[in-house]
C-alpha cells in the first residue's frame, strides 16, 4: 500500500475571485475516497489557505496502471505537458493515428432537408433536392437509396411542409446533378429527377403562396429519427491524420478535462495511457464511437479501454410552437402567456418555467446512442458528463421521458425530446456535479474578518446547474476547481493560465479516473458491471440532501415548477460516489447488473386544481415520493421591494450589489446577508436561522 496527500479546500457559493489558490489539488480525490465528508469547514471568503488530506491506496493498481483512456475532447491538448510524464521522463500521451486502424468507418450520411416540387420554379421541373448532414461523396449517375422519409401531411398554420397527397419518395434514385438549384454546395447537396403528380393545389410556405409551384416537401425534417441516404458510393471513409504538434489548435476546456482524470498531481489515474480524439479535427460524431470500438478490438493487448467525453448536443428553448408535457400539449405558459412566434423573433424569453429551467436542453441523438451501445457491447467502457442545463434526464417509462417541444426557426420546424440524455445508452456512466458548498455548521457572520457564508441547506447537495434525474448515475466533485492549465493562445502553449472552473465536464473525468483504478485491478469487468458498481455499490453512506418533490400534473400551462426547480432531486439517484482506495471490491464478480429506477406517482390534485391551457388532458405515469421538508416563509414588504429593484431582471448580483443588499438587510433585521440569488429567487436570513426562498 502507498499514501497520497492532496492539499485542497471546498469553497462556498460566494467567494472572492482572487481568493483561489491554483496550487490546490482536486478536492474530489479526497471526498470520493472517503465514506463521509472529510472537510470539516468551508474555506473562508478571501483565504487561499489549503487543507491537507491523505489517503492510502493499492500501489499496484491505484493509479490506473495498464488502462487505455480515450478522451473525446473539443480540441487537442498540449502534448509537451510534463504533468503526464512517467518517472523516466516519457509521456503517457500516445500520439496515435486512428486512420491506421483496419475497417475504418464510412461516414453515414443523414438527410437534413428535402425540397421536392412540381411545375416551374427557377426553370427547374420535377426534382428532389437533398441536403445531407455530411459530405455525400457522390458523383452524377450514382445510385442512392432514400429511406425513413415520412409522407403524412405536416403543416403549421397556413404553411405546408409536407403537402397532403405527397407521394412516397423513399426508394432508389439516380443522382442527376450535384449542388442545389443554383449549383451551390455540391459536397452536401444533390438533386435527383422525380415525376410528381401534377394534381395538388399551390403551396404556401413561409407565408408565400407559390402560384405555379406545388411544393410537396419543403422542410428541415422534424422527425425523431432523421431519414438516411445509402449506396455503394455514399459517404467518405475516415482518413484524418491527427495533428499532435505543440502548435495544434487546442482548448483549455480539453486540458482541464484530461487533467481531472490523469494529471500526476491532480487526477486519480496518474499512470493510465492517454489517447485523444479531438473533435476540432474529427468533426463527424460517428467516428467518436466507432474508432474506440475498432481500437479495442484490434489492439494486441488485454488492457481495458475507457472512453471519457464531456459534451452533449445542446439545443435552445426558443421559437416554440408547442410543448408536450406529461401527456398534454400546451401552446401557452404561465396562465396564457405566448410561447413565441414561429420566427427567430419569438416572445419566449423566460426560460425558468414549470416545464424547463434553462435556455438549453440536452438533445437526444438516436444514431449516436445506437453506436455507443455497439461500442460498449464490444467491451469499451464509457463515462459521460450529464450537462449543465438544470434539466431532468429521465429514463424510459418515467413521467417526463416523452416530454417534447416543437421549434420553428425561420419557418423550419424541428422536434425534440427535452428530458432525455443526449446519449440514452445501456451501459454508459452519466455523471452529475456535486457542489463544493456544504453545511459546515457555521451559523453566524462576523462583520469583520473573512466572510464565511452560512449554508441554509443540510449536508451535501448538487450544484443547481447540473442536469439530474434517474439517468444520472452518480454525482462527483466538479465545482470550484482551481488549477493551472496550459494556455490555448497560439505560441504560448508552454505557459499556464490560472483557471477556476465548474461543471459536469470536470465531474465526469474525475469519476473516469476512479474508473481506471478499478479497471486496472479488475480488467475483466464489463461495462454493465462498472456502471452497476458506480451507481449502486461505490457509494457513500451519506446521501444528498436535495429536496424530494412528487410530480404534479394538475397545474395546466404552469407546468410543475415545484418539481422542476433546480434544487429538487427530480427522482435522482441521491448517492455520492465513494471508492475505497484499497480497491477491495471485485467488480468482475458482480452477477446482477440490473439498474432499478424509483417509480413516481403524481400528487393527488385538490378539487380546485385544473389543467387549463392544455390541448388534451390525457396523462399517465408512475412514480414514488419521499417526504420533503418545506421552507418556512416570511413577508418583508418594502425590504423585498427594494431588494427586487436592486436585482432587477438580470438574476445575478455582482460583489458591490451584494454588499449594498447586505447592508440594507443588516440595518433592517440585524443580520448579514448570507445568500443572494440562488436559482430563481433570493434567500433572506430570518432571526430563527431559517430562510425565505422568493
Amino acid at each position: 500500500m502507498a499514501t497520497r496527500t492532496i492539499n485542497s479546500v471546498r469553497k462556498a457559493r460566494l467567494h472572492a475571485t482572487n481568493a483561489h489558490n491554483t496550487a490546490m489539488g482536486n478536492w474530489g480525490l479526497i471526498r470520493h475516497t472517503s465514506d463521509s465528508n472529510p472537510y470539516t469547514s468551508l474555506a473562508p471568503f478571501s483565504s487561499e489557505a489549503l487543507q491537507s488530506h491523505t489517503y492510502t491506496y493499492d500501489d499496484n493498481h491505484g493509479q490506473g496502471e495498464d488502462v487505455d483512456i480515450i478522451f473525446i475532447t473539443s480540441g487537442m491538448i498540449y502534448t509537451g505537458n510534463t504533468e503526464y510524464n512517467n518517472s523516466d521522463g516519457s509521456s503517457r500521451i500516445v500520439q496515435y493515428q486512428w486512420n491506421t486502424l483496419s475497417n475504418l468507418p464510412t461516414m453515414p450520411v443523414s438527410v437534413n432537408g428535402i425540397f421536392a416540387r412540381v411545375n416551374s420554379y427557377g426553370g427547374i421541373d420535377n426534382t428532389i433536392l437533398i441536403t445531407c448532414g455530411a459530405p455525400h461523396g457522390l458523383s452524377v449517375g450514382d445510385t442512392v437509396t432514400l429511406s425513413g422519409i415520412e409522407t403524412a401531411p405536416f403543416s403549421i398554420g397556413s404553411d405546408d411542409y409536407i403537402k397532403a397527397g405527397a407521394p412516397d419518395i423513399n426508394g432508389t434514385h439516380t443522382v442527376a446533378t450535384l449542388g442545389n438549384f443554383a449549383s451551390q454546395n455540391p459536397t452536401i447537396q444533390f438533386r435527383v429527377n422525380y415525376t410528381f403528380p401534377d394534381t395538388a393545389t399551390p403551396s404556401t410556405v413561409g407565408g408565400v403562396t407559390h402560384g405555379s409551384d406545388i411544393t410537396y416537401y419543403s422542410i428541415s425534417l422534424p422527425f425523431p429519427t432523421p431519414p438516411t441516404l445509402a449506396g455503394s458510393s455514399v459517404g467518405v471513409t475516415f482518413s484524418t491524420t491527427i495533428d499532435y504538434s505543440t502548435s495544434a489548435s487546442r482548448s483549455e476546456h480539453s486540458e482541464l478535462v484530461v487533467k481531472c482524470a490523469c494529471a500526476n498531481d491532480y487526477g486519480a489515474a496518474s499512470k493510465a495511457n492517454i489517447y485523444i480524439i479531438p473533435r476540432s479535427q474529427v468533426p463527424n460524431s460517428t467516428s467518436y464511437w466507432v474508432l474506440p470500438k475498432l481500437f479495442h478490438q484490434q489492439k494486441t493487448n488485454n488492457r481495458p479501454t475507457l472512453v471519457i467525453n464531456s459534451f452533449g448536443d445542446n439545443e435552445t428553448f426558443d421559437d416554440l410552437k408547442y410543448i408536450d408535457f406529461r401527456g398534454n400539449r400546451y401552446r401557452t405558459l404561465n396562465g396564457g402567456r405566448s410561447l413565441g412566434s414561429a420566427t427567430a423573433g419569438g416572445e419566449n424569453s423566460s426560460y425558468e418555467t414549470g416545464f424547463h429551467n434553462h435556455n438549453q436542453y440536452r438533445h437526444y441523438r438516436a444514431a449516436d446512442t445506437a453506436l455507443i451501445n455497439e461500442m460498449t457491447a464490444a467491451g469499451v467502457h464509457h463515462v459521460v458528463s450529464a450537462g449543465n442545463a438544470k434539466h431532468k434526464l429521465d429514463v424510459s417509462g418515467g413521467v417526463d421521458y416523452n416530454n417534447a417541444i416543437l421549434r420553428v426557426d425561420d419557418n423550419k420546424p424541428s422536434s425534440s425530446f427535452y428530458n432525455r440524455a443526449t446519449y440514452d445508452t445501456n451501459h454508459s456512466i452519466t455523471v452529475g456535479n456535486l457542489n463544493s458548498w456544504f453545511n459546515d455548521g457555521n451559523s453566524t457572520i462576523a462583520d469583520i474578518g473573512d466572510f464565511k457564508e452560512v449554508c441554509p441547506y443540510q449536508g451535501e447537495f448538487t450544484v443547481p446547474t447540473t442536469n439530474r434525474g434517474p439517468r444520472v448515475d452518480c454525482y462527483v466533485a466538479g465545482t470550484n476547481l482551481a488549477t493551472l492549465v496550459p494556455s490555448d493562445v497560439a505560441g504560448a502553449h508552454a505557459t499556464t493560465d490560472g483557471k477556476v472552473q465548474s461543471g459536469t465536464s470536470y465531474s465526469a473525468p474525475t469519476l473516469g479516473g476512479f474508473a481506471a483504478l478499478v479497471l486496472s485491478k479488475y480488467p475483466t469487468t464489463t461495462p454493465a458491471q462498472l456502471r452497476k458498481y458506480f451507481r449502486d455499490i461505490a457509494v457513500s453512506s451519506v446521501t444528498l440532501s436535495d429536496k424530494v418533490v412528487q410530480p404534479d400534473n394538475s397545474k395546466g400551462d404552469y407546468g410543475d415548477r415545484d418539481y422542476m426547480h433546480h434544487n429538487t432531486s427530480q427522482n435522482s439517484n441521491l448517492k455520492i460516489t465513494y471508492v475505497n482506495p484499497a480497491l477491495n471490491y471485485d467488480t468482475s464478480q458482480i452477477s446482477d447488473t440490473t439498474i432499478t429506477y424509483s417509480t413516481e406517482t403524481y400528487v393527488t390534485p385538490s378539487s380546485s386544481s385544473s389543467s387549463s391551457g392544455a390541448d388534451s388532458s390525457s396523462s399517465s405515469s408512475s412514480s414514488t415520493s419521499n417526504n420533503a421538508t418545506t421552507m418556512p416563509t416570511r413577508t418583508y414588504g418594502n425590504l423585498f421591494k427594494t431588494a427586487s429593484a436592486l436585482i432587477g431582471t438580470g438574476g445575478e448580483l455582482d460583489v458591490s450589489e451584494q454588499d449594498q443588499l447586505s447592508h440594507l438587510i443588516n440595518r433592517s433585521s440585524n443580520r448579514r446577508l448570507t445568500k443572494v440569488q440562488y436559482g430563481p429567487g433570493i434567500l433572506f436570513p430570518q432571526k430563527e436561522d431559517t430562510y425565505l426562498l422568493l
